[in-house]
């Protein structure tokens, strides 16, 4: 995503039953380099997509992105070991190197020197505590809470029992909680106690923490788990028969009652009646879990030597048919406030959300990746003109195409729209003109009236059933059975025509390379520059719910256009392009909107606040490659080149597919730092 500035809160994670596992071989990485691909950058801004398990078929949309952050970004360095979100938003990445600042655009690496021993230093643990305190450990250098501009070392001198704090945890009555290689403190009112092995711990080294519902403290050291309970209390379990099974890496306690824990030999499971399910390894990337984390849905992530992967409903289910995703070494994972989900491994800042955008291309059944136009039927087929591949249609996961076989005169689609009677109008370029379609029966056909210039960009049915029809070179009306041509010549106020609407109150409004014409009583009144457009090439028209038209121009941006006033927005007022290509307006009052570089989006009512000068500039998100797109260049040169269909999904036609976006997926576009929570 790329909005201005990019924030990095981004998306909630969807609930699927499937898992997800991210990893990579040796071998694929040297493929990977082998094609080209710089060294340690195998997925970086362009994001990589991971699909569902074979059970899901070729065409379920692609549920996560993928995005990486490595050193030539900014970061210190590459082996990310902690990372925790301040309450102004910032996300703090602790490497083996020094610290970092993060604002979803660009790192800012941290030197203070009230501070010296975090300087390179090598981070190995952060938290966020209730009073708003960042707490830092660090290899060699204890610990230092960061708080309100100002720093506190503790170490030995301190109180801290060592110097090499592994793990931190605030549990609900306020405690700190410090896991080091020499026992498990707590800090709480200026004061440390500690926990040895004297005090019944399993192992004085302490490599993980986690607070059960009941308030008790889940250790994971290297001889088993033990507990700490609310009477201060000591128990330690063998989590299994062996030495190995024992060392534990990590540890949590779900909201069910059960404790994971990861060792060398994989994942366990201890029930709350102290069942033991050992040996849950399969489907992950590799036996040897080094993390384990609940997301806000109370879904699983485990981090492995090999990936990380995604447990549902407390089973490994299925596998990736994309493995090129991840590194190697997975140290840590936290979720955002925004319900990002973020990575760190030996390889550098990873972030996982879920798609906006599913993709479908001749990879996944199309006919041809030049996608010209899109519709849905009132029967919730999606059918999809292409340039060179006639016409597809998308019917759940199964893709049908239709071309000169089935009757159509030409494979190069540009216009479609569905009549009142349930059939497909098809327009042409070249020799093709305009085409009835319905599967099954015999297609119509509508040859061209002029030479081959005459292509059929755009087609609409007035509420009367008469069939409007935008070409290269004027206007035809399909009326019983009689046609009538507009053009300069007859009052439109230009040849190409580009868009036709049909208000609310039945008003038709025609775009054109010369101007917008409204077509009322058998006559044109035309709107141009001189009129108050910024620009004459019009090619979008919408009318929202207030009946207040907004008409998307050619070079000249969004114009708002009330009574005979107009008002013009563009990149200098906030948007993303002035070229827009087609206006669709979302359930939660955003206007999406493409063009040649990318898709973007504004919401109605901060137009409105910056109309009424509540706002210095229009927010404004834009969608790429980082956020799932094969390209940026969507198509506009036929309509419908956007489409809103009934699940709430909008779709693009691009030149690589035609992208489908779920509108519905909560999220939070504002930069860190910034509470108003646009959400939508």
């Amino acid at each position: 995503m790329n909005p201005h500035p990019e924030p990095f809160a981004d998306l909630v994670l969807r609930r699927t039953d499937f898992l997800y596992t991210l990893g990579i071989t040796r071998s694929m990485k040297l493929l990977w380099r082998h094609l080209g691909f710089p060294r340690g950058r195998l997925c970086q801004a362009a994001g990589i997509f991971l699909l569902l398990g074979q059970a899901c078929g070729s065409l379920k949309p692609i549920p996560y992105n993928v995005r990486i952050w490595q050193t030539e970004d900014g970061l210190p360095q590459n082996e990310v070991s902690a990372i925790a979100q301040t309450v102004d938003g910032y996300l703090w990445v602790g490497t083996h190197d020094g610290l970092a600042r993060f604002d979803g655009v660009r790192f800012t690496g941290f030197e203070d020197s009230r501070a010296p021993q975090l300087k390179h230093a090598s981070i190995t643990a952060m938290c966020v505590t209730s009073d708003g305190s960042l707490w830092i450990g660090a290899e060699g250098s204890g610990l230092t809470r960061f708080k309100d501009g100002s720093f506190s070392r503790f170490s030995e001198a301190e109180g801290l029992p060592g110097n090499q704090p592994r793990c931190l945890l605030e549990t609900k009555d306020g405690s700190l909680w410090i896991g080091s290689e020499s026992g498990l403190s707590r800090y709480r009112e200026g004061k440390f106690v500690h926990f040895t092995e004297k005090s019944g711990l399993g192992a004085s080294d302490v490599r993980a923490l986690s607070e059960d519902p009941q308030g008790n403290l889940r250790i994971a050291t290297r001889r088993g788990l033990s507990t700490l309970n609310k009477n201060g209390l000591i128990s330690t379990l063998n989590v299994g028969t062996n030495m190995v099974a024992n060392v534990l890496k990590a540890v949590w306690a779900d909201e069910q009652g059960n404790v994971w824990v990861g060792a060398n030999d994989g994942l366990t499971r201890i029930s709350e009646r102290q069942q033991i399910s050992s040996g849950l390894n399969q489907g992950l990337p590799d036996k040897v879990v080094t993390a384990i984390y609940g997301d806000h849905a109370g879904e699983l992530w485990v981090g492995t030597y090999g990936g990380v992967a995604r447990l549902v409903h407390g089973r490994v289910v299925g596998r990736p048919l994309n493995e090129a995703a991840f590194g190697d070494l997975v140290h840590t994972i936290y979720e955002d406030r925004e319900h990002n989900l973020w990575v760190g491994g030996r390889d550098g800042l990873y972030r996982l959300s879920p798609s906006r955008f599913s993709t479908y291309a001749v990879r996944q059944g199309l006919t041809y990746n030049n996608v010209m136009s899109v519709c849905e039927d009132r029967s919730g087929a999606v059918w999809i003109g292409t340039w060179g591949g006639g016409l597809n249609q998308i019917v759940g996961d199964k893709v049908t195409a239709y071309g000169k076989t089935n009757g159509l005169t030409d494979d190069l689609v540009l216009a479609l729209h569905e009549a009142r009677d349930g059939s497909l109008w098809i327009g042409m370029e070249y020799t093709g003109g305009l085409n009835r379609f319905r599967p099954g029966e015999r297609t119509n056909s509508f040859p061209r009236e002029n030479g081959p210039t005459d292509q059929v960009r755009v087609i609409a049915e007035d509420r009367q059933g008469a069939l409007w029809v935008g070409t290269s070179v004027g206007l035809r009306i399909l009326r019983d059975g009689k046609t009538r041509s507009y053009s300069t010549a007859n009052g439109l106020a230009g040849n190409l025509v580009m868009a036709i609407y049909e208000t609310l109150e039945g008003t038709i409004w025609i775009g054109t390379d010369g101007g917008l014409s409204r077509w009322q009583a058998g006559r044109f009144t035309n709107f141009t520059t001189h009129e108050g457009l910024p620009v004459n090439a019009v090619n979008a028209i919408y009318e929202d719910s207030q009946h207040i038209l907004w008409i998307g121009t050619k070079g000249g941006g969004l114009v708002r256009m009330e009574g005979d006033k107009f008002t013009n927005y563009t990149t200098r007022q906030g948007l993303f392009s002035d070229e827009i290509y087609e206006i669709v307006e979302d359930d939660s009052g955003y206007f999406w909107m493409s063009c040649r570089s990318g898709i973007f989006r504004i919401k109605k009512a901060d137009v409105e606040a910056f109309d009424h000068g509540e706002r210095a500039t229009i927010p404004c998100i834009s969608f790429g490659k980082a956020d799932g797109l094969l390209t940026v260049q969507c198509n506009g040169v036929a309509k419908p080149s956007a489409w809103k269909g009934s699940e709430g999904k909008i779709w693009f036609p691009t030149i690589r597919g035609v992208v489908a976006v779920e509108t519905r997926i909560e999220t939070n576009d504002n930069p860190p730092g910034d509470d108003r929570g646009n959400r939508g």
